[in-house]
């Protein structure tokens, strides 16, 4: 599963994640729980394989994060290609970091590479922007058949300078 793969390695590199896999309990509302993730974090990576492209829910939770920073100034919407794919609409102008075809290691190179850093002014700077983490978004179709990927991330401006841990 994409989503957990990225969630570990940007765990593993030092980022704070929140995944639904892992954070959401069952008989927790769901659409609170995703509210809570959008308004606290600062970045959305959106994880990109055929089918979320035909997600309502996927749609929204993009949109959320692009009505923040629709000119990508800020990298407030970060997509991540996983299979082969031509996003549609207003997600094919924005530059995506690409997956496909590439082994384990290249795509975990490829993803801490392209995310985006911050040079913080001073260390209360940078323990502020530490405090942001990831959302990771992962359902399955209703035919319970194919795995449908939605993925939204929060991604940290900086690197804590502690342990990893989840929300």
């Amino acid at each position: 599963m994409w989503a957990e793969w990225i969630a570990w390695q940007l765990e593993e590199a030092g980022h704070r994640v929140k995944i639904q896999a892992w954070d959401f309990s069952p008989g927790g509302n769901f659409v609170i729980e995703m509210q809570k993730a959008i308004v606290e974090c600062e970045r959305t990576v959106a994880v990109f394989p055929p089918n979320y492209f035909l997600s309502e829910f996927g749609a929204a939770e993009w949109a959320a994060a692009f009505r923040l920073d629709p000119t990508g100034k800020n990298e407030k919407l970060i997509p991540v290609r996983v299979e082969a794919c031509q996003p549609p609409g207003l997600l094919g102008s924005i530059v995506y970091i690409d997956f496909v075809k590439l082994d384990e290691t290249t795509a975990r190179d490829r993803l801490n590479a392209g995310l985006p850093t911050t040079k913080p002014r001073d260390s209360a700077l940078r323990a502020v922007k530490e405090v942001v983490g990831i959302h990771v978004l992962l359902t399955r179709s209703v035919s319970g058949d194919d795995i449908l990927h939605r993925f939204l991330w929060r991604v940290s401006l900086a690197k804590p300078t502690s342990a990893p841990s989840r929300f």
